[in-house]
């Protein structure tokens, strides 16, 4: 019986494992693309960086960006504002309705300041 516990334990750890990987390279591709492809000038060289990103997957971590965004017809936005609370996690937008919906609230209507984050300096605070 323990022994079974504690084996159900690794499976758990291993698979908690595996999705903080698939969490932290889908974050990866997603600041690459939004870093290098943002400069790009047009769809060659966003094939290149398509390719680019889907050799060093494969190369350094035996996946692919179809892999880590199966589903998806391409790289997803990422947010925190969707999240409730003021550690909201940076994740994939996978819900495109909700992102427009938040995207379309005034500022301030679900965080202080529309993003969780503080309120900026008044010129009376700052040294």
């Amino acid at each position: 019986m323990r022994a079974q516990a504690m084996a159900r334990q690794r499976r758990a750890a291993r698979q908690r494992a595996r999705g903080a990987q698939e969490a932290v390279l889908q974050l990866w591709a997603h600041e690459a693309r939004r870093v290098f492809g943002d400069r790009l000038r047009g769809p060659a060289d966003g094939a290149w960086l398509h390719g680019a990103l889907d050799e060093g997957l494969r190369g350094a971590f035996a996946t692919s960006q179809a892999e880590l965004f199966a589903g998806q017809a391409a790289c997803p936005p990422f947010a925190a504002f969707l999240s409730a609370g003021a550690g909201a996690a940076y994740q994939p937008a996978g819900d495109m309705r909700a992102l427009q919906a938040r995207a379309r609230t005034p500022p301030g209507a679900h965080a202080p300041h529309g993003h969780g984050c503080r309120a900026p300096p008044r010129p009376a605070d700052l040294p």
